[in-house]
């Protein structure tokens, strides 16, 4: 589907511990974000307002690891790993 939304690079910097997620096109309505660690809870949650491409998530909280980022709205539904390693 040309239309769909996906993912087109997950980033993080090690300078300013932010994850950085670009969309290949903006997302028509509000959605959230959630990170989950790989036991399944929910460590961070943030609203991403509608037409954004690129959304951005503080992971210095975060202990090292594995995550599993989780974009959710009326018309996007995208999961993809994240590893934080700093």
């Amino acid at each position: 589907n040309p239309d769909s939304i996906r993912v087109i690079s997950v980033t993080s910097s090690k300078e300013d511990q932010q994850l950085m997620i670009n969309f290949s096109q903006p997302i028509k309505s509000d959605a959230s974000l959630s990170l989950f660690n790989l036991h399944g809870k929910e460590v961070q949650r943030t609203e991403v307002k509608s037409n954004k491409e690129l959304v951005e998530l503080d992971l210095s909280e975060l202990p090292e690891g594995m995550y599993v980022a989780v974009i959710s709205g009326d018309e996007v539904h995208l999961s993809q790993y994240v590893f934080k390693e700093f």
